[in-house]
């Protein structure tokens, strides 16, 4: 099986995501997926793509791989 770090640029590449998106497209919790997101953060190869603000609650970040539009 593919570890998850690697999941989750694949789904990356396809689009930006939040924490949310990614963890139900990889079938993981959100925080397995935000752990995962931590570390790919911290060598550089993701970065925050902006925002999307919500009906109620907080807005959410969404990820997208680092260097891409």
């Amino acid at each position: 099986m593919t570890p998850l770090p690697d999941r989750i640029l694949s789904a990356l590449s396809l689009q930006p995501m939040t924490i949310a998106d990614l963890a139900s497209a990889l079938w993981q919790s959100t925080s397995t997926v935000r752990h995962a997101l931590a570390d790919l953060r911290a060598v550089g190869d993701i970065t925050c793509a902006g925002t999307v603000k919500r009906r109620n609650g907080a807005p959410r970040k969404l990820w997208k791989i680092a260097g891409t539009v």
